[in-house]
């Protein structure tokens, strides 16, 4: 019986570590994945608050389209990285937002990803939830009172597996051509 239990805790090692491999975006196969390069730059910010794992960045952008306004967050994840869904209905802290600094002006309405988040397992609760696991492109429908000219806010998530909040401050504003906005830069929550 003992050898039955061993081979079966074997072969679900195996199913989870080739999972693993095979769960990353990458198409990068000459990726030397045993020298703990991809976990060492993933977990640096747990060293150092200031770096920003390689391969994870954000862009902005507004789009007007009738009388919708969309704020457009571009989302490129580090290899391995993930980031739970802003459409995930439990409430984790740590999944993708946009919070405003005056929310009687601005509101967010509703979403929509592309590539749609996926279905998969978050290893700390062991439930399925919405993750974004490759790049995405993430809109989030605003409402702004009318003569609203500025609006302030940030993007907030927990980049995982690393475990690690980051945050995007921004500003958007409105003038005759419409609006736009402008980001700051992308720093961990982490305190130091």
């Amino acid at each position: 019986m003992n050898g039955v239990m061993a081979a079966k805790r074997w072969i679900i090692w195996y199913m989870v570590w080739g999972a693993g491999t095979a769960w990353s975006q990458s198409a990068d196969l000459n990726f030397v994945q045993n020298d703990g390069g991809v976990h060492h730059a993933l977990m640096a910010p747990h060293r150092n608050p200031d770096a920003i794992p390689p391969g994870f960045e954000i862009r902005l952008d507004v789009e007007e389209s009738g009388d919708a306004l969309w704020l457009i967050s571009s989302l490129a994840l580090p290899y391995g990285g993930y980031v739970i869904s802003a459409t995930c209905a439990f409430d984790y802290l740590g999944k993708f937002q946009v919070l405003w600094a005056d929310t009687s002006a601005v509101r967010n309405t509703g979403w929509r990803e592309e590539p749609a988040a996926e279905l998969a397992m978050e290893p700390f609760e062991a439930q399925l939830v919405p993750m974004l696991l490759k790049d995405t492109k993430v809109a989030t429908r605003l409402r702004v009172e009318p003569g609203l000219a500025v609006a302030s806010g940030e993007l907030f998530m927990v980049l995982e597996p690393q475990c690690v909040p980051y945050r995007l401050p921004f500003t958007m504003t409105r003038s005759e051509t419409g609006w736009s906005v402008i980001q700051g830069r992308l720093v961990s929550a982490l305190k130091p």
